[in-house]
């Protein structure tokens, strides 16, 4: 019952709904109008004939004519009558099995369903609600940002001003809350006050809007924001208490890392208070063939190997795994003995300075930033890109213009020891 009237009030408040309404029951008045002229034109015609019938039976017989059911029990005997029941038939052929489902189907039961969606998803959550996790876009970060609250037993809402995206995340089993974005009244009905983190990651305007509006709320409650521009940063960290990332940015720096001769060294990825998470490529280091006990990196740096990345899978380490040359050791330690490792193991890797070294396929965002950290470490490249804007970009004189998925192409960047793909 609670639902129905949920779904009524939702309905009757749009103004499309009701002006929905006025038109179906403009068309039902006007249909009566013409049942019941159809009825006086039949008694008018059955006492040209001789004949009297009472009101109802005038009724009965244009209903069944017009429905075309014409049961045949009442017929006319002259031809004006028998042109007039054809005349009923079109008409009621016309307004009955056309007009009318589809003005119903239009004006009501569309809406109807419209309203049902609309009237799953809440517009406020309890006031005892706390502790949760507000997010305000679903992309690729907060898709998997909700894949790990939801294995630690973490509430979470998305929020969202559309009914039907709304409808569309509830399908995909994804918590939502509908409301406009950029208006206070949202934030108070999620009780954002009590909220343990709210997630931005529209895009650099709407972020700041929605961080500004949060504000007018809560002056606590902390806020995570990706900017996609580096002139985004200053306006979205003056709303106070936010933490803004460049994920494009960290993306690309990640991916130039991987390249021989800019991630020389570990390179930190995680910290718990003073314990620091790092990886290290293990090519041109001096472990390289060894196993993990011939290493002694634990004894002479106090350093601890957690475990090792091949292939993008995880592997546990083991006194006796020999160290491959494509090996990502994963280390924990504090920043001294991590500093400490760095001077016991170093790098010995330098580049011939006639030979290109990395090929980066897609010039966009990421691969701007990867070409930025390779060109700082004055590791040579060249990025394939097919779009004449973003080949016309800064680094114009190291891009190629032309598609990557062509072979020819890619000729065209001989002597290449390492190749790329980033996503732009």
């Amino acid at each position: 019952m609670k639902f129905l009237f949920t779904q009524l009030l939702y309905f009757f408040q749009h103004k499309t709904a009701r002006r929905n309404l006025t038109t179906l029951w403009k068309f039902f008045a006007f249909l009566l109008l013409i049942i019941c002229i159809y009825s006086l034109c039949f008694h008018l015609l059955m006492m040209y004939e001789d004949r009297n019938y009472s009101w109802i039976t005038g009724f009965y017989w244009t209903m069944t004519v017009m429905s075309t059911l014409g049961f045949g029990d009442i017929t006319f005997h002259s031809d004006v009558g028998r042109l007039f029941t054809m005349f009923v038939l079109i008409s009621g052929v016309l307004f009955l099995l056309i007009i009318l489902p589809f003005t119903f189907i239009q004006f009501f039961y569309a809406p109807w369903l419209d309203a049902q969606e609309s009237a799953r998803s809440p517009r406020k959550l309890p006031e005892s609600t706390e502790g949760h996790v507000i997010i305000t876009s679903i992309d690729p970060i907060t898709t998997r940002l909700i894949e790990y609250l939801n294995r630690q037993n973490i509430q979470y809402y998305v929020v969202t001003g559309s009914p039907q995206e709304a409808s569309t995340l509830l399908d995909q089993e994804y918590k939502v809350v509908v409301g406009a974005p950029d208006r206070p009244e949202t934030y108070r009905h999620i009780q954002v006050d009590k909220a343990a983190l709210v997630v931005v990651t529209n895009d650099d305007q709407i972020s700041t809007n929605i961080s500004f509006t949060i504000r007018q709320v809560s002056q606590d409650v902390p806020i995570v924001t990706n900017a996609n521009q580096e002139h985004s940063i200053d306006i979205l960290e003056f709303s106070g208490n936010i933490s803004v990332y460049e994920f494009m940015k960290m993306l690309g720096e990640s991916l130039s890392r991987r390249a021989y001769g800019v991630g020389q060294g570990a390179a930190v990825i995680g910290r718990f208070d003073d314990l620091l998470i790092s990886e290290l490529p293990v090519r041109y280091t001096a472990i390289e063939g060894m196993t993990l006990a011939q290493s002694g990196i634990r004894q002479s740096t106090g350093v601890t190997v957690i475990g090792i990345m091949y292939e993008g899978k995880f592997l546990a380490p083991n006194p006796h795994m020999v160290i491959e040359p494509h090996f990502i050791l994963m280390l924990a330690g504090s920043t001294s003995q991590l500093n400490a490792f760095e001077e016991a193991y170093p790098v010995s890797y330098t580049q011939d300075p006639d030979k290109p070294q990395v090929l980066i396929l897609g010039g966009g965002r990421v691969g701007q930033v990867a070409a930025e950290t390779l060109a700082a470490h004055g590791i040579t490249y060249r990025i394939v890109e097919k779009r004449a804007v973003r080949a016309d970009g800064p680094h114009s004189e190291s891009t190629i213009l032309g598609d990557a998925a062509d072979i020819n192409t890619l000729k065209e960047s001989p002597n290449f020891r390492k190749v790329w793909k980033t996503i732009s």
